[in-house]
C-alpha cells in the first residue's frame, strides 16, 4: 500500500462538528469512540479468519463496514487506507502477502488513530472544564 502520511490521522473538522452538535460536550464523540473500538476488533477478527481461508470476498465486505466505522469516528487516514485496501482485495490478481501487509499497516494506523482520538477528546474535556471554572 502507498504512503498515507500526508492524510491527517484525525478528521478534526468532523470531530469539531460532532462536539458542536453535542453542545460543546464530548459525550457523543466518546460514544462513537467506544463503538469504534468494539467494531474494529470484530472486523479485524473477521478479516483475519477470512484471510486464513483466502476468502477475499469476505475481507472486502468487512473492509466496507470497517471503512464506514473509521469515517464515523473521524479516523481519516484509516478510512482512506481501508478504501485503498478494498481496491487491493477486489483486483483480478490478489497477492495474499500484500493483503496481509496492508492489514498489519491498517491495524497499526487504527491503534494510533484511536489513541490520538482519545487524547483529543481528553483535551477537549479539559478545555471545557477549565472554561466552566473560569466562567463560574
Amino acid at each position: 500500500m502507498a504512503s498515507f502520511d500526508s492524510i491527517p490521522r484525525l478528521n478534526l473538522e468532523q470531530l469539531g462538528e460532532l462536539i458542536e452538535v453535542d453542545q460543546g460536550r464530548t459525550d457523543l464523540a466518546r460514544e462513537l469512540w467506544s463503538i469504534c473500538i468494539e467494531q474494529v476488533e470484530l472486523r479485524f477478527a473477521a478479516m483475519d479468519a477470512a484471510l486464513a481461508k483466502a476468502d477475499f470476498r469476505t475481507v472486502d465486505q468487512q473492509l466496507h463496514t470497517f471503512k464506514s466505522t473509521c469515517h464515523s469516528a473521524g479516523l481519516g487516514r484509516a478510512h482512506v487506507m481501508s478504501r485503498e485496501m478494498q481496491k487491493l482485495v477486489a483486483g483480478e490478481t490478489i497477492a495474499p502477502l500484500e493483503v496481509r501487509r496492508a492489514l498489519r499497516q491498517l491495524r497499526a494506523e487504527v491503534a494510533s488513530g484511536l489513541t490520538e482520538l482519545a487524547d483529543f477528546l481528553t483535551d477537549q474535556e479539559l478545555d471545557q472544564d477549565n472554561e466552566l471554572r473560569r466562567t463560574g
